[in-house]
């Protein structure tokens, strides 16, 4: 399902629930809030705030199928009145009673076998007595006949009569649990129980009744009321059931499916709607198209929606979805939400989620799907966008709005419509398939889809099923990405070259830092991509765990950069483009929150810019006064010719408010004019203030907003920072240092003793690291091979300069040293190669 909100900050999913309940009864507080509950809502109440189930059937019997006649026809009485007769298997031996689900109705009368049966209701749960035992899978069809006003969540979903329009939407966002077939029809009301349906609903003649899978016929009655059949042969929870009942006229159309056949489409609108209906819809069948080739075959007997005047988004009643009729404005602009309902016939209607705490297998993977078309509608670049605006969002927002860093699995009954369900699960789904690469991914989702149809799954079972058919073990994935909260963050701290007989060996160091994580993320598929002063480029794929790595490659020519993911296949903590620049002009690098002004060009540049929303290295040495942001930091780098000039501007937002994020509140703590952008050239620099940049404050320098203009923008990495002498000197701050540091040029003060050669370089059986001056103090000194394994481990003493180092048994190859200071934080590495 979707829900649409006019505040475009929560896209999908209100962030707190409100109690709707109003009534002359019992007083309930509610923080500032008075609310008047009836007894039967204090219920509700108790089971929203402490976690409890008051209407869950007991799972002793498998409903087969539900035949539900009602009148529908005084929609001004907001009721209806009817019988369902549910057919049913036991699970087990000697069943006495048995349990169904039904909120809030007055139930008249319970038949089995034409016999009255005796029963007990709460208004939650129905227990009716058998007249006789059933024992495992003897049937059994009980008649319930009831009538009363159906009721709704206290924020979305339910049972609703709006004008001319009697509907409903089968889940409540707070009513636990969250499915609501039991608001109009007895049912054992859950994620696993599936049944086929018949549906008799009486209307009047005026109006037309619309419910899952196909047209029967019609009864015209004696009174004048029509009586409309509708049949679904296919299984589906109870929460996908669907009436709704209007004034409503129909578009029909046929799509042909992959499998050859010709699929019934049915739209049902007033008449004064479906002119913008057809408008609106007009990529339907692109995306039904774009499902079928990336889902596989569409297994339901229609497609189907019907409007309804539900202003909070939409339903995805099986063949029946109910669809706002605020989203159908004759544009394409919530032609997504239209996508993402359809995707649904694979995503939670095909293979439901087996509880509500593994949601995001609907709706993360809905949202993804939204993505999917796109790419499939208006291609890869669109693809690509869409998927940088949810990551961008994700963030920046999705931790604010869900109270905290979230798994996408396991989430509490609260934020199963949160946005880490909705939004990170589309990122993971992304991040799924660059683990997987477009041929293992779409073959094996189409996999599971096929293995599950017409049942249930949970997390565990994904991931197994997905194993399985890739032949890649992808428990690291799960248990990084979908059983645990939070982000890895990539990035190169370093790399050089060297030349090897016409070819070139390169060696790059990657660290992983965390956000929000409680552990480094393992067997991540990193793409490489090295690029030359030319343009020349290749790509490699490594498998990195950890905090630090080193990754070696030889290429046919000379990398002047390296990047980690530039086609973003990795929903990691970072929002970043690309531009390859012919042109001067401006540059708008989205979701990298930066725009430049490149006024000088004299040759062609490829230019990348990250926003990194992890907190930048801090100070080496801390400045009084000087302080940084923990939350973000920029990154420019790529092929920049000389001569190359640019401004780049920034936006700044310490409002304490949702709609930023809250990215800069820590920061600004006085006025603007105190902000300065820090800026270093490499890791292994210490940070200073840029010598040119201007703030641009909006309106007022207490504002917190405004925007930064720095000058002559070069590669390298941009902080925000400000200058605050009433704050502590050191803000406390829990960043892991670069993993290594290049160190091969002379260096000034205490540092000199540090330098040191390697000689015989490339060496044969032995080598000697030489140290320009006598030590001063305790030196480490470590032989890495190029995966970071440690070959020699050894250490000098004060006074000490010169050590030798036996290389006899070691492999040819290329190896590192690092030599280590304990009174400093970095790393100094040399390189050799044997003969």
């Amino acid at each position: 399902m979707s829900l649409i909100l006019e505040d475009n900050v929560a896209a999908r999913v209100s962030n707190h629930c409100i109690l709707g309940f109003i009534s002359v009864i019992v007083p309930f507080r509610l923080g500032k809030g008075l609310f008047l509950l009836k007894p039967k809502q204090l219920l509700l109440v108790f089971s929203l705030l402490f976690g409890i189930s008051l209407s869950r059937s007991q799972q002793a019997v498998d409903v087969q199928h539900y035949d539900i006649s009602l009148d529908i026809s005084n929609i001004a009485s907001q009721s209806i009145r009817g019988c369902c007769t549910v057919q049913l298997k036991s699970q087990t031996n000697n069943l006495q009673q048995l349990s169904l689900d039904l909120l809030e109705m007055t139930v008249d009368s319970i038949l089995i076998d034409d016999v009255t049966a005796s029963f007990t209701y709460n208004d939650t749960l129905l227990r009716i007595s058998l007249p006789q035992t059933l024992n495992q899978n003897d049937t059994e069809d009980i008649q319930i006949c009831y009538h009363g006003q159906p009721v709704g969540d206290a924020t979305w979903g339910g049972f609703y009569f709006t004008g001319n329009y009697a509907y409903n939407m089968g889940v409540g966002f707070t009513s636990n649990p969250h499915n609501l077939g039991k608001a109009w029809f007895p049912c054992a009301d859950n994620f696993t129980d599936r049944a086929t349906y018949d549906f008799h609903i009486t209307t009047v003649s005026s109006h037309k009744a619309f419910c899952n899978g196909l047209l029967q016929g019609t009864t015209t009655n004696p009174n004048g009321t029509i009586t409309w059949h509708w049949k679904m042969p296919q299984t589906i929870p109870t929460y996908l059931a669907s009436v709704a009942v209007s004034a409503y006229t129909s578009l029909h159309d046929t799509f042909r499916s992959i499998s050859g056949d010709s699929v019934p489409v049915i739209l049902a609108a007033q008449p004064a709607d479906t002119g913008k209906l057809r408008s609106s819809f007009v990529h339907l069948p692109d995306a039904f198209a774009a499902f079928e080739q990336s889902y596989g075959q569409h297994r339901f007997v229609r497609v189907g929606y019907v409007l309804v005047p539900f202003s909070g988004g939409a339903m995805e009643h099986a063949t029946n979805i109910c669809y706002s009729r605020a989203l159908i404005t004759g544009g394409l602009e919530y032609e997504t939400t239209m996508a993402h309902e359809l995707s649904h016939h694979w995503w939670g209607n095909l293979v439901t989620c087996e509880t509500a705490e593994d949601m995001w297998l609907n709706e993360g993977w809905a949202v993804y799907s939204e993505n999917i078309f796109m790419e499939k509608v208006y291609g890869r670049a669109s693809y690509k966008k869409s998927v940088r605006q949810n990551h961008k969002s994700v963030l920046q927002f999705t931790h604010i709005q869900d109270d905290g860093y979230r798994a996408v699995s396991g989430v509490p009954h609260d934020y199963t419509y949160g946005r880490t369900v909705y939004d990170k699960g589309a990122d993971v789904a992304h991040t799924l398939r660059g683990y997987l690469g477009d041929s293992l991914f779409f073959a094996c989702i189409q996999s599971y889809l096929d293995a599950f149809k017409f049942r249930h799954a949970n997390s565990a079972d994904f991931r197994e099923h997905l194993s399985r058919c890739s032949g890649i073990d992808l428990n690291s994935f799960f248990d990084n990405w979908v059983f645990a909260p939070g982000f890895p963050h990539f990035s190169v701290d370093s790399f050089f070259v060297t030349s090897n007989d016409g070819s070139y060996d390169v060696t790059v160091f990657i660290r992983q830092r965390l956000k929000a994580a409680p552990e480094f993320f393992s067997s991540v598929p990193l793409e490489l991509t090295f690029i030359s002063e030319n343009f020349d480029s290749a790509g490699r794929t490594i498998l990195f765990s950890g905090r630090c790595g080193i990754y070696h490659a030889t290429l046919g020519f000379e990398p002047a950069f390296v990047a980690i993911d530039i086609d973003e296949k990795i929903s990691d903590a970072i929002t970043d483009k690309f531009y390859r620049m012919s042109n001067t002009g401006n540059f708008d690098f989205e979701e990298a929150l930066l725009t430049m002004n490149v006024t000088q060009l004299p040759s062609q540049a490829f230019v990348r810019v990250e926003h990194n929303w992890i907190a930048p290295d801090p100070f080496k040495t801390n400045v009084p006064g000087l302080h940084i942001s923990k939350e973000r930091y920029w990154k420019v780098d790529g092929i920049i010719p000389g001569g190359f000039t640019a401004n780049a501007t920034i936006s700044f937002d310490g409002t304490p408010s949702l709609s930023t994020g809250y990215l800069d509140n820590g920061l600004i703590s006085n006025s603007e004019d105190s902000l300065v952008i820090l800026y270093r050239p490499d890791v292994k620099t210490e940070w200073a203030v840029h010598p040119s940049f201007t703030v641009n404050p909006q309106g007022s320098t207490a504002n917190k907003r405004g925007r930064i203009t720095i000058h002559n923008v070069a590669k390298g990495e941009y902080a925000l920072g400000i200058w605050d002498h009433s704050r502590p000197v050191a803000d406390s701050q829990v960043v892991s240092s670069p993993c290594f540091v290049l160190g091969t040029k002379a260096m000034d003060g205490e540092e000199e003793e540090l330098q040191f050669q390697i000689f015989p370089n490339p060496a044969n059986d032995s080598f000697y690291i030489e140290f320009a001056h006598p030590l001063l103090s305790d030196v480490k000194i470590s032989v890495l091979n190029l995966s970071g394994k440690a070959i020699r481990e050894v250490s000098l003493k004060p006074g000490e300069s010169r050590l030798y180092i036996s290389m006899k048994g070691w492999s040819r190859t290329t190896y590192l040293v690092t030599v280590t200071d304990a009174n400093h934080e970095w790393v100094v590495k040399k390189v050799m190669v044997l003969n």
